[in-house]
């Protein structure tokens, strides 16, 4: 067998052309280098039947015999079509099988989404515009905006950034102090929200109060979920022109170490300027060779803090402290 591409020969020993004994061989080949899309190879007793056809269908490529399919007779008229094997016989899975199947399966791009854009489009494809509220809505959305109003506004939306996007829904939604209060006590609520979308410019382009289904279904949005609505009106005062910045990700882990401590600890030592290296200065600073960071870190966790060795390590390394060992750089002071 070779590779029209490559061509890289495979060499297989055979003690029959039967289909059963060179149907796993030729299976073993395709676990190693997958699947070819067309297979050409002559009409011989292997590739005749309905054995090999079963088995290139299985494994989805085109069988292709350039040759014909009915032997030519030649000049004494003796040669007599070969027969085909019976149609009950089926190959024999095998661990090949499996090989094969793992070798063609597509590999799925897991690449990160690195830029604005990219996240947009992923964002978007996850929140298609919805079904809305039904006909007996009493503000009749479905009438003020039809399915083609839906499709702009939610592919505006996701078009911004996630920061625009809060500017956007904090903009668009009426907060005001509710008018009306109740007997009980401890209700929660404070504010009642107007929900408004605008029409398109050939409608005039004017804000239209909805209801608050279809506003969340509009932008793609379950409409039994307002908590990604919600999230930004409760995070913000109402006499706020702006909403506030999503501080996801933001806030400081609780086992952060204050490294103003090591710095100071690290300055008690004196780092200096060699007189040797002043080519380096001030941007390199030099603690004498009989200090090592082991000694160092071993008093500051002693008398101050227990930290790792190698946080206090990387704060050397930040304020760029070398221990200098000198050698063929000596110079005349260091040789008194």
């Amino acid at each position: 067998m070779i590779n029209d591409y490559s061509r890289f020969p495979e060499v297989e020993i055979l003690y029959s052309t039967s289909a059963k004994v060179v149907i796993p061989k030729i299976n073993q080949i395709f676990a190693r280098f997958g699947s070819p899309i067309v297979l050409k190879s002559d009409n011989g007793p292997p590739f005749n039947g309905t054995e090999f056809a079963a088995f290139a269908k299985k494994l989805g490529f085109h069988h292709h015999r350039p040759t014909n399919v009915e032997p030519t007779p030649g000049p004494s008229d003796i040669t007599q079509p070969l027969p085909d094997l019976p149609s009950n016989v089926e190959p024999t899975p095998g661990p090949s099988y499996a090989i094969s199947a793992l070798v063609n399966t597509p590999l799925t791009n897991k690449r990160r989404l690195r830029t604005v854009e990219e996240r947009n489009e992923r964002d978007a494809a996850l929140h298609p515009v919805k079904d809305g509220c039904t006909a007996s809505c009493k503000l009749e959305c479905n009438k003020t905006f039809g399915c083609e109003d839906g499709k702009r506004i939610n592919k505006e939306f996701w078009s911004l950034s996630p920061e625009e996007r809060r500017q956007w829904i904090w903009t668009i939604v009426l907060q005001e102090s509710k008018k009306r209060t109740t007997t009980k006590a401890g209700s929660r609520r404070s504010v009642t929200n107007q929900y408004f979308l605008r029409r398109s410019f050939e409608s005039g382009g004017v804000l239209k109060c909805v209801c608050k289904v279809f506003f969340l279904t509009t932008l793609g949005y379950s409409k039994s979920s307002d908590a990604a609505v919600m999230r930004i009106l409760k995070s913000t005062s109402i006499e706020n022109t702006r909403p506030n910045p999503d501080q996801r990700g933001r806030h400081e882990p609780k086992n952060k170490i204050d490294r103003s401590e090591i710095l100071e600890h690290i300055k008690k030592y004196n780092p200096a300027v060699h007189h040797c290296r002043r080519t380096h200065a001030p941007n390199r600073l030099y603690l004498p060779s009989d200090i090592t960071s082991s000694d160092m870190h071993a008093v500051f966790f002693q008398s101050i803090r227990q930290i790792g060795i190698e946080t206090y390590r990387k704060e050397i390394r930040a304020q760029n402290i070398s221990f200098a060992i000198l050698g063929a750089e000596e110079c005349e002071i260091c040789k008194r």
